[in-house]
């Protein structure tokens, strides 16, 4: 089967109450597309649009940062939803003015019905050193072919170099970046590290996510295996 693909992305940042997003190009029906909004300060308030959630894995976990203080005050958030014939609000709103990037990833081929992730996960930093990688963080595949999922946020930006593997889709000059891979088989992704190179100290978080394929038991394009019971059938009485 084939493993979601990433479809493209958007960026949008400014200092204000809120900010709206725009549509990942090419993004249609099905697609699932995630929101990661990197806020110094006013985290607490962070408000998605209708139809968006932050709850991943059958509701059992909401990836944020919680605040992160030290040295530098800032708050993750993830959110997903997959998208309809038309396409969703994009309009997040934090109450309070305060510096926002809100990026907005499209992937095709995922699972299509219910709660798309296998699992969720997240690890964070909350202190600062120069050079420091991005906090290890790993998870657990419960389908072939998913797509996981890495997003990387630091007060200070960088470059991402890695984790070795993964396909970098924004690699400088934002706080949030991102990577992908496809894990051919159902189980543990191992130790998924992301580093970024700066000059500069910062606290850092890493979330991780594996996205089911179209084609995972329960999506449409699975096929149960076909049984064949052979027929009965008597057999005709001798003559005498």
């Amino acid at each position: 089967m084939a493993a979601p693909a990433f479809r493209s992305r958007t960026q949008t940042s400014g200092t204000a109450t809120g900010l709206t997003g725009t549509e990942p190009a090419g993004a249609t029906t099905d697609d699932i597309i995630m929101a990661v909004a990197y806020v110094e300060a006013g985290g607490p308030t962070f408000t998605p649009p209708s139809g968006w959630t932050s709850a991943f894995t059958s509701g059992a976990t909401t990836i944020d940062t919680g605040s992160m203080t030290t040295p530098d005050t800032w708050w993750g958030h993830a959110y997903w939803i997959r998208r309809g014939a038309s396409a969703p609000s994009y309009t997040f709103g934090f109450g309070v003015s305060a510096y926002c990037e809100l990026t907005l990833f499209a992937y095709s081929g995922a699972y299509n019905t219910g709660d798309p992730f296998s699992f969720a996960s997240k690890a964070i930093r909350n202190s600062a050193s120069a050079n420091t990688p991005l906090p290890d963080t790993s998870g657990t595949t419960d389908t072939a072919d998913e797509l996981l999922l890495f997003y990387g946020i630091t007060f200070v930006g960088g470059t991402l170099t890695g984790p070795t593997g993964f396909t970098a889709r924004a690699t400088a000059g934002h706080d949030t970046q991102t990577a992908d891979k496809t894990q051919a088989a159902a189980g543990a992704t191992g130790t998924v590290t992301g580093a970024t190179v700066s000059t500069a100290n910062s606290n850092a978080a890493s979330f991780l996510f594996g996205l089911r394929s179209l084609a995972a038991p329960g999506g449409a394009t699975y096929v149960a295996p076909t049984i064949v019971v052979p027929r009965y059938a008597p057999q005709r009485a001798a003559s005498w």
